[in-house]
């Protein structure tokens, strides 16, 4: 297992000259991506559930966190009584549930790939049930220049990407502008788990509030990602890339601002505009 999140490899470069192709041998810089397999068993002893994640190795814990959470396994902090790795790649959870819960929404395929934050869903009623209320109260706006502030920050900060070019970022920013957190994964949505993984571990030790009130993302924005915001209530989304019909139709149902195509000067808002600033 590599502890980094990178990996050199040796590879052909191949480049077109005046007349013809030439090949020669380098080394590259590529993002890890590599299994974690997770165990959720009841305080009874009872297991429960087993998942695998392809991920970028780095903050495992808060990843599971954040996925139990995101998949509403658990819908208090403290329902965790134990988690840690139990040997390699492997990460066992401890559950205290004090709410009923359908494993049969819940399970899915084995693996769950860097790509998908939804694949293996057994059938599309249980793609549609969302276990969680809309956002509602948030009386607060926010300045447009922040936002494109914070995709800067994202940017500059992607430490991972800079190397690799195949890296996701996402960062957990205040609506005054401070970025409380970044997180970089192969994944978008394992970066998203990441995220509300620290808010959970954070709450679980008596740490302070729910610290969430904007998520800013370098990927598009996907049915998935908007499904976490909700979990997480989130209010505003934030993406550099564009966003799907599905992302629109979730946030603008169930109360999340959907900001994507995010650059210096401009950017798209698809729902609840409300909470953007712009009297200057």
């Amino acid at each position: 297992m590599r502890c980094s999140g990178i990996v050199t490899v040796s590879m052909e470069r191949l480049e077109k000259g005046a007349s013809a192709w030439s090949v020669a041998a380098r080394e590259d810089t590529v993002a890890v991506e590599e299994a974690l397999e997770v165990v959720v068993v009841l305080v009874d002893g009872e297991s429960v559930l087993s998942h695998v994640f392809m991920r970028t190795p780095g903050h495992d814990e808060e990843l599971v966190l954040g996925w139990l959470w995101s998949e509403g396994i658990i819908k208090f902090p403290r329902e965790v009584l134990e988690i840690g790795q139990i040997k390699e790649c492997h990460i066992r959870v401890v559950l205290s549930l004090e709410h009923p819960i359908q494993w049969d929404r819940i399970k899915r395929s084995v693996v769950g790939s860097s790509s998908c934050g939804i694949c293996g869903t057994k059938n599309l009623t249980a793609l549609r049930y969302l276990p969680f209320e809309p956002i509602r109260g948030v009386e607060w706006s926010v300045d447009p220049d922040i936002l494109v502030g914070g995709i800067t920050v994202l940017n500059d900060e992607k430490s991972l990407f800079s190397k690799t070019g195949g890296i996701h970022g996402g960062a957990l920013m205040t609506r005054k502008g401070k970025v409380s957190l970044i997180r970089e994964d192969v994944g978008r949505h394992n970066v998203v788990d990441k995220l509300v993984g620290w808010g959970v571990e954070k709450r679980r030790r008596g740490e302070g509030q729910w610290p969430f009130e904007l998520l800013m993302v370098s990927s598009r924005l996907s049915f998935d990602l908007v499904q976490k915001c909700i979990a997480a209530q989130i209010p505003v989304l934030i993406g550099l890339g564009a966003a799907s019909s599905q992302a629109v139709k979730l946030s603008t149902d169930y109360g999340v601002t959907l900001v994507g195509f995010t650059k210096r000067t401009k950017f798209n808002v698809y729902s609840h505009f409300e909470r953007i600033d712009i009297s200057g």
